[in-house]
């Protein structure tokens, strides 16, 4: 059967690399991409607006989180709806006159109702810059002038106003020296294609399980119940059936990963990796297989057919998988599946292969992956059991 076991193998390994190469080539990490896109409508040229969100476009720290483009309302609309951008900004014909005399008129922010965890984010930062450059810094220079004039200076008035103002602006696009931007990544402290690396290695062991059907699935338990018979107890059976198959999915595990990680330039994470560092990955690896290989050696106990051991063992890999985050991240989930998924064999799982690539310890994640792996080994004794004292009352 090794033939047959290597060759599905790879033709997995190649499907899932073909995948994880299609997240890759759509370069999703690069800078460009990460920006959330807002649209700006009005006519905002030659004006001091205008002047403000080139500023703000130019030299302001927000250009690194947030562009600005400039658009018609009918096009905004339909980059909206296509996702082309986040949302955008109507600026009303007469805001910039008003604001001049003084009066601060309500700018109309539209967003999609999937966007409104990032509406906060957005309606601050533009409100914030708005404010800050026609509010505060238009008091300050005003109330200058009055001042002034009324003590019978207005000839230095226009001068100091234009000092005042540049004065604003400079504190204003200086407000990157305030604070410093942290990026922790989409999920578990990585970047998207080092977490997208992380879950379809995952489904990748879990799906591993699959041509091992043909070795593990038993039709009845007639040799079983003999080795029994000569004092080879079930766990002694189970733990010997066990490490052949462990050591199986090991190498089969361990060489694509090793592969991966060695030629992961693309995964910022794995920038560093070398082969200095292939032993600590193998030790690391060892736990991970050695739960996702059990769960797969339970199915197989827990059926007596060849075609349902492979379909318990798809349908179990790809549930499991999909819950544990290893399709999406899971913050794209409800909080409450949020909650336990992250708990499951394949969330713990592809969580302590995630805390390896970077660089963090994962003690939760390995202690339930032995937890579960002690479980697993349990059942898979106590049912084999079970069935060996059926069989032989039945004789």
């Amino acid at each position: 059967m090794l033939p047959f076991v290597l060759t599905v193998s790879v033709v997995l390994c190649t499907g899932l690399a073909l995948v994880f190469h299609m997240i890759l080539a759509q370069d999703t990490g690069r800078a460009d991409k990460q920006k959330f896109k807002i649209g700006v409508v009005g006519e905002t040229a030659g004006s001091y607006l205008g002047f403000g969100i080139q500023a703000i476009k130019t030299f302001d720290s927000s250009r690194f989180a947030m562009e600005m483009v400039y658009l018609e309302e009918p096009d905004a609309k339909a980059q909206l709806t296509d996702g082309e951008i986040a949302a955008y900004v109507v600026i009303p014909d007469t805001f910039v006159e008003k604001a001049v005399q003084g009066e601060i008129l309500s700018l109309r922010f539209v967003s999609t109702s999937g966007a409104l965890s990032l509406n906060t984010l957005f309606k601050e930062e533009i409100t914030s810059a708005v404010s800050d450059i026609l509010s505060s810094s238009q008091k300050g220079v005003y109330g200058l002038q009055h001042a002034m004039q009324a003590n019978g200076l207005s000839q230095k008035a226009g001068g100091m106003m234009d000092r005042l103002a540049i004065e604003y602006i400079d504190f204003i696009l200086d407000r990157s020296e305030l604070c410093r931007v942290e990026v922790l990544g989409i999920s578990d402290n990585l970047s998207l294609p080092g977490y997208f690396l992380c879950g379809l290695f995952t489904l990748f062991a879990f799906f591993l399980n699959i041509p091992c059907a043909p070795l593990l699935v038993k039709s009845d338990m007639v040799f079983h119940s003999v080795l029994v018979s000569k004092r080879i107890h079930v766990a002694k059976q189970i733990l010997c059936e066990y490490t052949a198959f462990f050591i199986l999915l090991f190498i089969l595990t361990a060489v694509p990963i090793s592969v991966l990680f060695l030629n992961g330039a693309a995964v910022l994470e794995l920038s560093d990796f070398s082969i200095g560092m292939l032993p600590s990955l193998w030790l690391r690896l060892i736990p991970f297989v050695a739960t996702v290989s059990c769960c797969g050696f339970l199915l197989f106990e827990l059926v007596s057919e060849l075609i349902s051991g492979v379909l318990a063992q798809f349908v179990v890999s790809v549930v499991l998988c999909y819950i544990g985050g290893c399709f999406y991240p899971m913050a794209f989930f409800p909080d409450v599946m949020q909650k336990y998924a992250v708990w499951l064999p394949a969330g713990l799982a592809r969580t302590y292969l995630a805390g390896y690539i970077s660089g963090e310890a994962a003690w939760p994640a390995l202690l339930g992956l032995c937890v579960y792996f002690v479980i697993f080994l349990g059942a898979a004794i106590a049912i084999r059991n079970r069935k060996i004292r059926k069989r032989r009352a039945a004789a």
